[in-house]
């Protein structure tokens, strides 16, 4: 057996106990010496090993980061280095707890607008390990709404003029606008158009408006 313990954690100091605690302050290698000695017989014996501290690395993915109102989106969190595995998940959408303990997790958005989303790992050492997007999800819905000019005598040139926003702003902007005229259907990337009705009449006029995101408005 050995009577004496001489342990060198180089700058971290010098410690004599059989089985001491040391709390290194950064990650990487530590050098870490270890010298024993019987005082009976007088031998003793070293041995020095390097100690790694690895810092795992939260990583946090979404399926799409731009949905459509009522849509689904799907979230993924898991740990760079392999040899972390990971216990426990707590998912939080702008700063509320929404989910525990699964390493997918997926929500329905019903309210446009920034999400936050974040999530809290707890790594095989018990260590709690986090991933945070701020304003990171958008949920999308353009808000359509048009005018037109004032009725006139046949045949009449009507003009529409596009007054659809993005929800939220800014938002994703609109692309595309299909107009129904009740004599026929265009579509078009700006944000006006015109129409001739050579007869006289009621018409009615529907216009669909497609955002960046693919999200609808009638």
């Amino acid at each position: 057996g050995y009577d004496q313990f001489h342990w060198d954690f180089g700058p971290l100091g010098i410690k004599t106990d059989l089985d001491p605690v040391v709390t290194f302050p950064t990650y990487g290698s530590h050098n870490v010496k270890l010298v024993t000695h019987n005082d009976s017989s007088g031998c003793w014996d070293s041995i020095e090993k390097t100690v790694t501290l690895m810092k795992p690395t939260p990583v946090l993915l979404v399926d799409d980061s731009t949905i459509c109102l009522d849509e689904d989106a799907r979230f993924t969190a898991y740990l760079t280095n392999p040899a972390f595995s990971t216990s426990a998940y707590k998912w939080y959408i702008n700063g509320n707890l929404v989910a525990d303990s699964m390493l997918n997790f997926t929500d329905t958005f019903n309210l446009t607008g920034y999400y936050d989303i974040s999530v809290v790992m707890q790594d095989a050492m018990g260590c709690p390990q986090t991933a945070v997007k701020n304003d990171w999800l958008l949920v999308s819905k353009p808000d359509a709404d048009f005018t037109a000019t004032t009725p006139g005598c046949e045949p009449f040139t009507a003009n529409f003029t596009d007054l659809s926003v993005p929800v939220p702003s800014p938002g994703a902007p609109i692309i595309t606008r299909l107009w129904d005229f009740d004599n026929g259907t265009a579509s078009y990337t700006v944000g006006t158009a015109s129409r001739l009705y050579p007869n006289k009449g009621v018409y009615d006029i529907g216009l669909i408006v497609t955002d960046a995101s693919g999200c609808k408005d009638t």
